[in-house]
């Protein structure tokens, strides 16, 4: 009975431990990958001439229109404005830590207006990018792309289903 029981609390720490290891290699993987990321100049994105970094003092908000899709909120000291068309997160200081578009004119605030698909993304800013599942139930995908020397996070959110030239969905920039 008791080499019974052994064996069973051996198979079950070893079951245990499989799990344990599927679910932390892919979060190891990812991080692996964001720091051997080569580091991309992401200084010209913008999302309507609003960069992450900047203050809400320095910002004329007033120019765009509230979103009726969504309401503004404030957790933890972290405040989210949403606008027709962008969100901007600011941290407890007032600082721009992110901006992401809601809409086709806000994709076409980022860059010179062009870009609209991933093969221009690509064409643009490079090679030097992490691909991640972005959201699985509506099937999108992020190609990330990273500044080092500014701290910035630019994540081209399109549909997953592998074509390189699929459309844009959205755009998040982020300061870190």
């Amino acid at each position: 009975m008791k080499s019974d029981r052994k064996k069973y609390m051996f198979l079950f720490a070893a079951v245990l431990l499989v799990i344990l290891a599927l679910m932390v290699i892919p979060t190891l993987k990812n991080s692996w990958q964001m720091r051997t990321l080569k580091s991309t100049d992401l200084t010209d994105l913008s999302i309507m001439n609003i960069r992450p970094g900047q203050t809400e003092n320095s910002v004329d908000f007033s120019r765009f229109k509230p979103s009726p899709d969504f309401e503004d909120q404030t957790q933890h000291g972290i405040q989210y404005k949403y606008f027709e068309d962008f969100m901007v997160v600011f941290d407890s200081s007032g600082t721009i830590v992110k901006l992401q578009t809601l809409s086709d004119k806000g994709l076409r605030s980022f860059g010179d207006g062009t870009i609209t698909d991933m093969a221009q993304v690509e064409k643009r800013w490079g090679t030097d990018f992490v691909v991640r599942s972005y959201n699985r139930e509506q099937g999108l995908t992020a190609r990330i792309y990273e500044d080092k020397q500014n701290r910035l996070k630019a994540e081209f959110v399109y549909p997953g289903n592998g074509e390189l030239d699929g459309k844009l969905v959205f755009l998040i920039l982020e300061k870190y």
